[in-house]
C-alpha cells in the first residue's frame, strides 16, 4: 500500500479505537474487559502497519506528514515501541523534513512529532492529564523530587520510554538542525508547541537552536493564543534557556494585552506567573498584578 493509505488506515483506527474506548468505558466491566482486549489487537495491527510504512522506503519514500500522523497514531492508542522501530521512524521522519523546503506546514508536522514522542515517553502522565488538551503541561509545573521510587522496568509505557530517549539521543543532532531550519517558516501556534514538545521530552536545545528558537517566538508572541503563550512561558522556564530582558518584556506585554481584552483563563495566568518564578524573571508589577486573578475567575 501506499505510504499515504498507511498513515490514514493507522490513523483512522486510532479515532475509531478512541471513541470505541468512550462507549465501552460507559458499558460497566464488560466493557472495560473487551476495552482491553481490542486495545491489544488495535495496538499489534498499528506496529504492523508501522512496520510497512517502513518498509516502503525506498521506493516510496513516506512524507513528513505520513510519518507524523503515523506515530501520533501509535501515540494516540498507547502502543509501546521497541528502540529499533521508534529509531528508524524518528531517522526516516528527520531524513523526509531534510528533503522538504522549510514550510509552516513541514514544521507542524515536526512540531507534531515532538508531541507524540513526549505521549510515547510519558503514557501515564498523558492519561492523567486528560490526553485530550493539547496544551496540558501540568507535568511541567511539578518539582522533580529526589526520593521517588525507582521505575518499574516490567511497567506500561517504560520500554517506550527507553526507546524515545535512545533515539533522541541517536538523531539529537538532526532533530536541533531541522527545528532551527523550521523555526522560520512556523506558525505561532507550532512554535509553541516546538516549546511544549521539547519541555515534555526534557531535551534542551543547544545554543544555536535555542537562539533561532528563541528570536522566532519573540517575533510571533502577539499572535499567540493565551494558552500558547503559557505554554511558551513554561517551557522555556523549565527547559532553562536563557532570555534576554526584551523576549521578557514582550512576553508579558503580549499576555497582558490578551488578559486585558478577558480572553485569558486562570490557568494560562498562573502558568504564566509559574514560569517567571521559576526562571527567576523580573517581572513588571503591572503585568503581576494583571495576571492575579479576580473575583469572576475565582468563582
Amino acid at each position: 500500500a501506499a505510504p499515504q493509505s498507511l498513515s490514514n488506515a493507522v490513523w483512522s483506527v486510532a479515532r475509531l479505537h478512541e471513541a470505541l474506548g468512550e462507549w465501552q468505558g460507559a458499558q460497566g466491566a464488560a466493557g472495560t474487559a473487551q476495552r482491553s482486549a481490542d486495545h491489544q489487537h488495535a495496538s499489534a495491527w498499528a506496529l504492523q502497519v508501522l512496520q510497512q510504512l517502513h518498509a516502503a522506503v525506498p521506493s516510496a519514500n513516506p512524507s513528513t506528514q505520513d510519518l507524523s500522523n503515523a506515530l501520533t497514531a501509535v501515540a494516540k492508542l498507547g502502543c509501546t515501541l521497541d528502540a529499533a522501530t521508534l529509531a528508524a521512524h524518528v531517522r526516516l521522519t528527520l531524513a523526509a523534513a531534510a528533503r522538504s523546503e522549510p514550510s509552516a506546514e513541514g514544521a507542524l508536522h515536526l512540531a507534531a512529532t515532538l508531541l507524540a514522542l513526549s505521549s510515547l515517553k510519558q503514557p501515564q502522565q498523558q492519561a492523567a492529564e486528560g490526553g485530550g488538551d493539547e496544551w496540558s503541561a501540568g507535568d511541567l509545573l511539578k518539582e522533580p523530587v529526589d526520593d521517588q521510587p525507582e521505575e518499574d522496568p516490567k511497567a506500561p509505557g517504560t520500554a517506550s520510554a527507553d526507546a524515545v530517549n535512545a533515539a533522541l539521543a541517536s538523531y539529537r543532532m538532526q532533530l536541533m538542525q531541522e527545528l532551527r531550519r523550521h523555526s522560520v517558516d512556523a506558525s505561532p501556534k507550532t512554535l509553541a508547541h516546538f516549546w511544549l514538545g521539547l519541555a515534555k521530552l526534557g531535551l534542551k536545545p543547544d545554543a544555536e537552536t535555542a537562539g533561532a528558537l528563541v528570536l522566532a517566538s519573540h517575533r510571533h508572541m502577539h499572535d499567540m493564543t493565551p494558552d500558547a503563550l503559557a505554554a511558551l512561558a513554561v517551557s522555556v522556564a523549565r527547559l532553562g534557556v536563557p532570555v534576554r530582558p526584551r523576549w521578557i518584556d514582550r512576553l508579558q506585554a503580549a499576555a497582558y494585552e490578551s488578559a486585558s481584552q478577558g480572553t485569558m483563563l486562570l490557568r494560562a495566568r498562573c502558568m504564566l506567573l509559574w514560569a517567571g518564578a521559576k526562571a527567576g524573571w523580573e517581572l513588571h508589577r503591572e503585568f503581576v498584578a494583571g495576571m492575579l486573578p479576580g473575583p469572576r475567575l475565582m468563582s
